[in-house]
């Protein structure tokens, strides 16, 4: 009862308030910066290796700006790329993609907007690094100290990524001859002990295991792409046209309005890419840059890589025709790799693995920091108690309900962040 609740209630606020929102206020940033994203694509490369070049700088704490990349892309590429944009596609239709690409378009000023207030906003703790994040923004734009610890505590039960670690967790019960209870209990137990090592351990094992999934995934993408380039033009038609229209039903496809096809695209590259969530701001925040300017242009390009991640999902999956089918949703694109690839579903049980993990790590340790500013006594201590038998319980359940309680959490966050940030956005320097 309570889940179907939260799902009308989320179903009503990302079509009537959350998508609005979100396009209304990028568009004004866009307006208003005289299109920063093209100047930010246009010397992409030249960002790139001035963030390669950097050298941290003396007399400052913090963590390299590079390593933070890797955490930051850890806990925004993984299961929502793969698994939850072609859920979203499955529902919505093929029109889902243009509106995934619209609210990456205009959501990279809003995520260049809440990174540079949060490390604007930040604070140094006495070992030399850093707290800051959207908690510390909201505090600034309300000055109301119990309204920032409630985003916190709404953080807390979004850093819970019970979705993604059900949906691991069952990819590797499916996959290999292993009881669900060890999967589960085994999961577990790595992710709290690389959470709780905070953003620095964090930021050391996305460094090592994300660049071999990006890497990896990417290339069997293209590969299965590549054997159907000749679809492409009439796929790229048909996500236009479904953008506007909807899509009727066909096969496994369910059917969709233009209100759907809507909601769809751009909650899910909101959940995907973090857009003016805030979880990404409280992992950028702990950059040992000073200039908040640095930090925040690589984060926009950041999203323009989650964003092909994205895409790369839902074209493998148009292209191979598997969501016409009823293949469950929440296998497209390990169905569509598997008629193209031998053994590809032990591939897959180890990408969406190394995808999953590092995601499910990340939101965890924020939820961990966000429990902290909360109480720095007792956080930690009481997010456990919460924590750990949520990942348990949800485990168990159907992925539906993890995945509404997500979409659920990041809209409400999503509204709270945003105006937080009109409310600041004087404050902000392009």
């Amino acid at each position: 009862m309570v889940i179907e609740w939260l799902d009308l209630v989320t179903t009503f606020y990302w079509e009537y308030i959350g998508v609005p929102l979100l396009i209304g206020f990028g568009l004004y940033l866009t307006f208003k910066t005289k299109g920063f994203q093209f100047h930010v694509l246009r010397h992409a490369v030249h960002q790139v290796k001035t963030f390669f070049a950097y050298a941290d700088e003396k007399g400052h704490g913090g963590i390299h700006p590079l390593k933070l990349y890797f955490a930051s892309v850890g806990g925004s590429i993984g299961i929502g790329n793969i698994v939850n944009v072609t859920v979203g596609f499955a529902i919505g239709g093929p029109g889902v993609l243009f509106w995934l690409w619209l609210a990456s378009f205009l959501g990279t000023l809003v995520k260049y907007s809440e990174i540079f207030l949060g490390i604007k906003y930040r604070e140094q703790k006495p070992d030399g690094y850093y707290n800051g994040g959207f908690m510390y923004v909201i505090r600034n734009a309300f000055h109301a100290p119990l309204f920032s610890k409630f985003a916190a505590a709404i953080m807390c039960i979004y850093g819970c990524e019970v979705y993604q670690f059900s949906v691991v967790a069952e990819t590797v019960y499916r996959t290999y001859p292993i009881d669900k209870h060890i999967v589960v209990f085994s999961l577990l137990i790595l992710t709290v002990f690389c959470a709780i090592g905070g953003i620095r351990r964090l930021a050391n094992i996305c460094s090592v295991l994300m660049p071999t999934f990006l890497i990896v995934y990417i290339l069997l993408c293209l590969y299965v792409i590549g054997h159907s380039y000749a679809k492409l033009p009439a796929l790229f038609l048909t996500v236009f046209q479904s953008a506007f229209t909807g899509h009727a039903a066909l096969g496994g496809f369910v059917g969709s309005s233009f209100m759907m096809t809507m909601k769809e695209g751009v909650s899910r590259a909101v959940y995907a890419g973090d857009i003016g969530v805030g979880y990404d701001s409280m992992i950028q925040s702990e950059t040992s840059a000073q200039d908040p300017r640095m930090q925040a242009r690589f984060s926009m390009i950041s999203l323009f890589s989650n964003t092909f991640i994205c895409t790369l999902s839902i074209l493998v999956v148009l292209c191979s025709g598997v969501w016409c089918t009823d293949c469950a949703h929440n296998f497209l694109v390990t169905e569509t790799f598997n008629l193209h690839f031998s053994y590809a579903k032990h591939f897959m049980a180890i990408l969406l693995f190394l995808a999953g993990f590092t995601t499910i790590i990340s939101f965890l340790t924020v939820g961990y920091k966000s429990a902290t500013f909360i109480s720095e006594r007792w956080g930690k201590k009481v997010y456990s108690l919460y924590a750990i038998p949520a990942l348990v319980i949800f485990s168990f359940c159907d992925n539906t309900t993890p995945q509404i309680i997500m979409t659920f959490c990041s809209g409400l966050l999503l509204c709270l962040n945003l105006i937080s940030i009109i409310r600041l956005r004087k404050e902000i320097a392009f």
